[in-house]
């Protein structure tokens, strides 16, 4: 049974929190630019969500990468369920969409045999297996606007805040699943439950990897969790000194499946430009154990406590 309440919740964070590469697809898609289809994003479909659908023909298109790394096995359940309601779906790679938008937009031409015979603005023919007649309602086009007072926010403002009414933006790096790497995730994970107070914002960049740097643009105050191993006690927190802060990896260097602080930093700084926040601030935690399949260690785990209560100083002092 599919709780509507919790999809619509739901649709409209992933519209707030949109990836780069769903923010540069999204802008080939929307508003019919893509020969004349009507693309919805984060689109609910059944008990799915999906990045991209054009109900009229039954296509659904899906960014891999980021959150979907972490999900494979369900989405390989979802196309399934989708390619037997009649939907074809098409899958591109996170990196491909940021490298190289228009390859996509060829690529999803050609898979749709959209190169030869038609014209930009022109329209597919019919899905090749319509409904029976009495069904055709449900393959009809959503209804505009969307239900339960939903609207779609097809403008993007790139002068604005990915998230408006942001002061401080807290972003966890991490791998959970390699023991006290998962410090910045975990850490995100105990500040949501103790309650943040308004104009803050938490990201985990464990799991959303190169998209949290743009999630920084035009946010006033930064604040970056990592571990670190540089050989002190482990549990001992570390405040960057800003110098240091400024001494950024080249941006060829990065792993973007590998996001650490300095990544998040100097991959921000090259993607937002003018739009870099104002004040950056870097936390680290001296970690004991980075084997894969490990446990967070208790001495990180209590200094993961210690560094939440600090966090919540700084927030208080700026608000």
């Amino acid at each position: 049974m599919v709780d509507e309440k919790t999809q619509l919740a739901r649709r409209r964070q992933l519209r707030k929190c949109a990836t780069p590469p769903e923010q540069l697809l999204w802008g080939v898609l929307r508003n019919r630019q893509f020969h004349g289809l009507k693309f919805r994003r984060q689109f609910s479909i059944g008990p799915w969500i999906v990045d991209f659908a054009c109900p009229e023909q039954k296509l659904v298109i899906e960014i891999d990468g980021g959150y979907h790394d972490y999900v494979d096995g369900q989405d390989s359940q979802r196309q399934q369920w989708l390619e037997r309601q009649g939907y074809q779906v098409f899958r591109f790679d996170n990196d491909d969409v940021m490298e190289d938008v228009e390859a996509i937009v060829v690529a999803l031409e050609k898979k749709l045999g959209l190169l030869e015979g038609h014209s930009v603005g022109g329209q597919l023919p019919p899905h090749p297996d319509p409904l029976p007649t009495g069904e055709r309602e449900l393959s009809a086009p959503h209804p505009d606007p969307l239900p339960g007072g939903e609207r779609e926010q097809d403008s993007f403002d790139p002068s604005q805040p990915l998230i408006s009414g942001i002061d401080t933006l807290i972003i966890g790096c991490g791998n959970l699943l390699r023991g006290d790497d998962a410090t910045g995730p975990v850490l995100i994970r105990r500040l949501w439950e103790r309650g943040l107070p308004g104009g803050v914002h938490c990201a985990d960049g464990g799991t959303g990897g190169m998209d949290v740097a743009f999630q920084m643009r035009r946010v006033p105050h930064v604040i970056l969790v990592d571990a670190c191993q540089s050989g002190s006690k482990p549990g001992t927190l570390f405040e960057v000194p800003g110098d240091e802060v400024e001494q950024l990896p080249p941006v060829e260097g990065i792993n973007l499946h590998s996001f650490r602080w300095d990544h998040a930093i100097a991959f921000g700084r090259w993607l937002l430009k003018d739009d870099y926040p104002d004040k950056i601030t870097v936390y680290l935690v001296e970690g004991a154990n980075f084997n894969m399949g490990q446990a967070l260690s208790p001495v990180v785990d209590s200094a993961i406590d210690r560094l939440a209560d600090k966090i919540f100083e700084v927030i208080n002092d700026r608000l």
